[in-house]
């Protein structure tokens, strides 16, 4: 757009200017200020100055082109026929300039109308830009105008210098002086004079009418010019930089080169000094206007290079807060670089005005060009210390950064050294375990991997150290204004403080490298001595030595344990646990037939002395039954868990009807049985011997004595059954039908309260031995309490046989999930009947070549979790320890474990 507008004015200028290269405007005339024509010059004249003053230049110019024939007949007779000639031909080519002046006024007016229009629009602010053949056929049409006015005027001046000379033919000498005032008069007409009134003559009348146009053309547009200058002029009033949105360069291109084209042409018509005068301060203003247009481009690119380093340093400062210390290392020049190119903005800001061709006054675009750049030189002094704050405090953000990060990382490795809790229960609150709020869990060290982690830390750390003091350098190289802000020595000391921080976090890591050494290698001792006593162990069960292959089995887990609480390793871990755990099941396999038939004779004695009415030494059989079973097993037997039923249920039956010799009433209790005795047999004799009142009161003294004792000991049997025989003895036909009557009742009730009813019954049993429907009442209620399994009768007898029958069937040696159904049927039937002695030995058997299901090691993980439980329990968090073994019975080889099943019973007590 520039270039197109600005190579049209510039041709067209030249073109006009080269119009009059080949002569300079002259006064002329030696002789003119000794006379002037008197012949009615002054008259035309002053017509004509008429006439211009209302603008009609070219009336006024006719006017004074007719007073060429003032006076032009002499000339004619007194002149030479040359000069005659020639001056006819400069009058005529006035007179042909001057006519269609008026004209060529208005068609000049209008071609600059419609130029002011284009500066008119675009001077606003919504304005847009005129498309480019509106400005291609505008502006170009204003210079052409001025053109045609220009030609005009070039005529006129060539006969003014025509009739100038003519006076000076032969130094002015010879001529007749017809000839010269006529020249002189001609003159005078054509460029005026001082004397009169229009000073300028055609000339002048051609020039006003050139200025009556151009000079309101060319105030108009400065005023649009300022207008478009207007913003950025207040805004580097204020301090400011204008925007590259806020310049509208492109409009003010198009003015100022239509402006000082414009100026340039008007030159042609200042035919005074003042007119002279103004057209050079038009040109300076127009001129000046478009180098400031070009130098606010040039600072508005400036300041978009400075506004962008300081985005970038921004941006550089948010990536490093992000991204942390390993971001920073890595463009660790960024703000060497962005410091570098601010500064040579603020040198090019404080360099421009010696380099630009205007100084301070000389126009206002000018001075709003040069405050611009103070305005930058300013900025970027000001951008230049904020970005040397940023780079110490991205330095100091740094430093704090790779401490946070090596020293996270350091204690991430120190745990892994220390121990990492795994959290494996769900617990209460805090509350719920006594206000200790940390759960149970297991730790696992891995100093392999700590000790690898801290060598790679101590090398960063070191490299870390090195890249900080060379930023301490940096910031201590700083401009010495720098330092005069609290904030940046503030960062400057912080920066060293971090420095001395890992130094010291450094030497921590040296110290945790050597710990890790030392875990290893213990880990690596107790690994072996765990591998010693295994190989101990081994070799104790192949001699046959279980006892002495136990213990030292435990030693050895203890050992590996004891590895991996130091050091851990998920393969030592399997393997250990593969060995000890299949050892410890050779170990019970071995022991599990000895331990079978231990309990085979236990249970047998037991119904021996259970037959013989000793349910306690029957009990006590039982039991021991029961704990050589748990040696090898895990679960319960049903067979002996079925005969201590039965015998707690005799021994439940007899508690309270006989007296024991720890009770504390038992002498006085047993001197009233006694008595009560005695007075009994007594009573009885009397009545034999037929003293039957004497026997009577013997036997109610006797009763007498036993209610005594029932206040004591209610269930007594001995006084009970007493009671009944003094009854008998006292009216056998009343003791008969009671007896009737009480079986029949007994008969309709005793399932309500079976052990009373079977008491009752056992007591009158004693006394009536051989009544048969007594004896069947007590069968039934020994049947219904299950009390006496040995006289289940044949129906048990022959369902229990099936059982067996059908055990051996479905039992297959070669497949071990048959062995669990068939010893299910063989515990069913001995319960039938106690003395199956083919089921007994068949089941027996199978257990025997199973093997024991007891636990002897438990696997590693679960043993860490049994000692965690052993400790949360005497450290008295119960609900803790409660959830731990919850947890670990739900293991197989937990739950099949003594240990684990007694530490549940203490805890589930506790609960």
């Amino acid at each position: 757009m520039r270039g197109k507008t600005f190579t049209a004015v510039f041709v067209f200028s030249a073109a006009l200017l080269s119009l009059y290269s080949s002569g300079v405007r002259e006064t002329g005339g030696h002789n003119r200020s000794d006379r002037l024509p008197q012949n009615g010059l002054p008259a035309v004249f002053a017509r004509s100055g008429n006439l211009a003053e209302k603008g009609e230049w070219e009336q006024a110019a006719r006017e004074l082109s007719a007073g060429y024939s003032v006076n032009f007949d002499s000339f004619l007779q007194k002149a030479e026929s040359g000069l005659a000639a020639q001056t006819r031909t400069a009058i005529q080519s006035v007179q042909d300039a001057v006519r269609g002046l008026d004209n060529a006024g208005i068609r000049l007016h209008r071609a600059a109308d419609a130029a002011e229009k284009i500066l008119e629009r675009i001077s606003l602010p919504s304005g847009s830009l005129p498309p480019e053949n509106e400005q291609n056929a505008v502006f170009p049409a204003v210079f052409r105008e001025i053109g045609q006015l220009a030609w005009r005027r070039k005529k006129v001046e060539e006969a003014g210098r025509f009739f100038a000379a003519a006076q000076n033919r032969n130094g002015g000498k010879d001529l007749p002086d017809a000839v010269t005032d006529f020249l002189q008069s001609a003159y005078l007409l054509t460029t005026g004079g001082p004397e009169q009134k229009n000073s300028g003559g055609i000339l002048g009348l051609i020039d006003g009418c050139a200025a009556e146009i151009l000079y309101p053309a060319e105030e108009t547009g400065y005023r649009f010019l300022v207008g478009l200058w207007a913003k950025t002029i207040k805004q580097t009033e204020a301090g400011q930089i204008p925007a590259h949105t806020d310049f509208p360069l492109e409009k003010i291109v198009i003015a100022t080169d239509y402006l000082s084209g414009l100026n340039t042409l008007t030159a042609l018509f200042a035919g005074s000094p003042e007119k002279i005068q103004r057209n050079a301060e038009n040109n300076v203003r127009f001129l000046s206007a478009a180098a400031s247009a070009s130098a606010v481009q040039t600072l508005i690119e400036q300041n978009g290079i400075r506004t962008a380093l300081t985005e970038e340093s921004r941006n550089y400062e948010r990536e490093v807060a992000q991204n942390g210390y390993t971001h920073f290392a890595a463009n660790s020049g960024k703000f060497r670089n962005i410091i570098s190119a601010l500064d040579g903005v603020q040198t090019e800001a404080e360099d421009f005005p010696a380099n630009f061709p205007y100084q301070a006054g000389d126009s206002v675009y000018a001075d709003c060009v040069l405050r611009g750049f103070r305005n930058l030189a300013v900025a970027a002094e000001e951008d230049l210390m904020g970005i040397y704050q940023t780079a110490a405090s991205i330095h100091a953000i740094s430093a704090r950064t790779l401490y946070s990060n090596l020293n996270n990382q350091f204690l991430y490795a120190k745990n892994l050294l220390d121990g990492i809790s795994f959290y494996y229960v769900e617990t209460g609150t805090e509350q719920d375990n006594g206000g200790n709020g940390e759960p149970p869990s297991l730790l696992r060290k891995y100093p392999d991997e700590s000790l690898s982690q801290l060598h790679r830390l101590a090398e960063r750390a070191g490299e870390g150290i090195q890249t900080l003091r060379q930023r301490i350098q940096t910031v201590s190289s700083a401009p010495q204004a720098v330092f005069e802000s609290a904030e940046y020595r503030a960062a400057a000391g912080e920066l060293q403080t971090f420095a001395a921080s890992i130094e010291a976090l450094r030497q921590q890591i040296f110290r945790a490298s050597a710990e890790a050494d030392q875990r290893i290698e213990q880990a690596e001792e107790a690994a072996k001595l765990a591998d010693a006593f295994y190989q101990t162990a081994e070799g104790h069960f192949h001699a046959g030595r279980t006892a002495s292959a136990r213990e030292h089995l435990i030693r050895a887990q203890e050992a590996a344990l004891q590895s991996l609480a130091l050091r851990e390793s998920e393969e030592f871990r399997k393997e250990t646990d593969a060995r000890f755990t299949s050892l410890g099941g050779e170990i019970v396999r071995l022991e599990n037939t000895a331990v079978i038939q231990e309990v085979r004779k236990e249970i047998t004695s037991g119904k021996n002395c259970y037959r013989e009415n000793g349910f306690s030494r029957a009990k006590n059989h039982f039991l021991t039954a029961e704990d050589l079973w748990n040696t090898t097993n895990a679960g319960v037997n049903p067979e002996i868990e079925n005969w201590l039923e039965i015998t707690n249920s005799a021994l439940r039956l007899h508690t309270g009807r006989i007296l024991s010799a720890s009770d504390p009433l038992f002498r006085e209790a047993g001197q009233m049985l006694n008595t009560a005795h005695l007075l009994y047999r007594q009573g009885l004799r009397q009545i034999e011997s037929g003293n039957r009142a004497e026997g009577i009161h013997l036997l109610a003294e006797a009763e007498e004595s036993l209610r005594q004792v029932q206040l004591l000991y209610p269930h007594n049997g001995n006084a009970a059954r007493l009671s009944l025989r003094i009854r008998q003895t006292e009216n056998p036909q009343a003791f008969a039908a009671f007896l009737l009557r009480r079986l029949a009742e007994i008969q309709s009730s005793y399932k309500n309260n079976a052990q009373a009813a079977y008491t009752e019954l056992l007591d009158l049993g004693s006394v009536c031995p051989e009544n048969k429907m007594l004896r069947r009442q007590i069968a039934e209620v020994e049947s219904y309490l299950g009390v006496n399994p040995m006289a289940r009768g044949t129906e048990a007898a022959r369902r229990s046989d099936g059982l067996a029958q059908e055990a051996r069937r479905i039992y297959t040696p070669s497949q071990p999930g048959t062995a669990d159904e068939a010893v299910r049927l063989l515990n069913e039937a001995l319960i039938l009947n106690p003395e199956n002695a083919r089921a007994a030995a068949l089941k027996d058997s199978i257990l025997s070549s199973t093997g024991g299901s007891r636990t002897v090691i438990l696997n590693s993980e679960n043993e860490e979790k049994y000692q965690q439980a052993l400790y949360e329990l005497q450290s008295g968090n119960i609900i803790y320890a409660s959830a731990i073994i919850r947890h670990l019975m739900q293991s197989p080889d937990a739950a099949n474990a003594a240990k684990v099943q007694e530490l549940q019973k203490r805890i589930d007590a506790l609960l």
